[in-house]
């Protein structure tokens, strides 16, 4: 027996098609393979076995592999290669027959079937049946055959995973993946780094000075742009205001000045005057304006690595 499905339990004494009174450890086996590789109610298991494959063998003959599907809630599987007879159209036309896994509650079965489309000088493609508890087709292949009995299939495999747009995310062979071209401007991650500095501890007064503290610029951010410069004190200035400059001593420029208010323990510019950045730049924290009684600072600087 090389197709076989469920799960299809009777107490009858004779059972008919794949009906069985109980399962064994085999079929559970069987089973367990093919429904753990699906996540959708219906279509081939991806990666089981040869994921019913279709090949044209000769003439009028198609040859589908082996593999296991979901049919409506009913696993099948094929251990063996299966044959399909694809006769010849009359003389002058050409033919386009469907090859499905069919779920017949009256039999007991899913098997491999040909669903015989009409001979024309322009044929169309028979249809399907999906009456679930009755019949039940899911689709494997179109099988276009000429007078001389040429076959060309055209696979129409549907796979048991999650439905997708088709647009940005698709299934080949089974597996999920992005679309080529699909993800456009999107940015799949957060696409800011920070770089957050102790220039001053909290306990410490500050004073108006140059060279705080002096960072590098790593690699991952060579030619990327500042965005933000935030700065936070740990105790407030009772009057006047901290003003706070991010210098590039590498290129001898100012990156952005940052102005915390009397009274306020965070400032905050999105006006950066030279945003861009190289490897190995060298930053520096400056202190241009301190306040009275301020103690404590830190400062992050926000760079845009999309």
């Amino acid at each position: 027996m090389t197709m076989t499905s469920g799960y299809w339990t009777t107490d009858a004494v004779s059972p008919v098609g794949d009906q069985v009174s109980e399962y064994n450890q085999a079929l559970e086996k069987i089973s367990n393979a093919i429904l753990a590789g699906c996540s959708n109610f219906e279509g081939i298991a991806p990666g089981f076995l040869n994921a019913l494959e279709g090949t044209v063998t000769g003439s009028e003959t198609v040859q589908i592999n082996t593999g296991g599907a979901v049919v409506d809630g009913l696993w099948f599987h094929c251990s063996a290669a299966e044959s399909v007879t694809i006769t010849a159209a009359t003389a002058g036309n050409t033919r386009i027959d469907r090859i499905v896994l069919r779920a017949d509650w009256a039999s007991f079965e899913v098997t491999i079937h040909r669903i015989a489309g009409t001979d024309s000088g322009s044929p169309t493609v028979p249809a399907i049946t999906q009456t679930a508890g009755t019949t039940y087709d899911i689709t494997l292949y179109q099988a276009l055959v000429d007078s001389g009995g040429t076959v060309t299939l055209t696979d129409e495999r549907v796979w048991a995973v999650p439905q997708v747009d088709g647009s940005t995310i698709e299934t080949s062979a089974g597996a999920l993946r992005v679309k080529d071209g699909g993800v456009t401007n999107a940015k799949l991650a957060d696409p800011y780094d920070v770089y957050s500095v102790l220039a001053a501890p909290d306990g410490m007064f500050l004073t108006v000075k140059d060279g705080y503290i002096t960072f590098p610029i790593a690699d991952v951010h060579n030619g990327k742009n500042v965005v933000r410069l935030t700065g936070r004190v740990a105790v407030t200035s009772s009057s006047g205001n901290i003003t706070v400059r991010v210098y590039n001593v590498t290129d001898s420029t100012t990156v952005g000045t940052i102005t915390i208010t009397a009274g306020n323990t965070i400032g905050f510019t999105t006006t950066i005057t030279t945003p861009t950045l190289a490897t190995n730049d060298i930053l520096r924290i400056d202190v241009t304006g301190k306040g009275t009684g301020t103690k404590g600072l830190t400062v992050l600087v926000k760079v845009d690595k999309s």
